[in-house]
């Protein structure tokens, strides 16, 4: 008996890292509340042909300490995450919405991965 096998190619894919920091006094953080701030955070990484490459979405809440809210206050707030993507040209759409404020901020970047 013979035996046949197949090669079946292999997506490759990448682990792209990203940090995105808000500007100072961006956040709002409820003081009334024992010091909670809220944040919601959407990546979108799409080829041009409109197909996507990954999707992250995650939240940030906590109550913060007093020192917590001073380097909030004075230096924003970053926020690391990061998308699996193969190899290509993607546009990424960051889009953050403050959940006690009721605001929302984005940006779009372009990002070329070389295989």
């Amino acid at each position: 008996m013979q035996t046949v096998s197949a090669i079946v190619p292999r997506k490759i894919t990448f682990r792209y890292i990203f940090l995105l920091t808000l500007p100072r006094n961006s956040a709002e953080i409820d003081e009334s509340d024992n010091n909670h701030m809220l944040l919601e955070f959407a990546v979108l990484a799409r080829t041009g042909a409109g197909v996507v490459g990954d999707v992250s979405a995650n939240t940030m809440e906590g109550h913060l300490k007093p020192d917590s809210v001073k380097k909030i206050r004075e230096n924003g707030v970053d926020y690391r995450g990061a998308l699996s993507i193969s190899p290509g040209e993607y546009t990424v759409h960051f889009a953050v919405q403050d959940r006690l404020a009721g605001r929302i901020g984005s940006v779009i970047a372009p990002l070329k991965v070389a295989p």
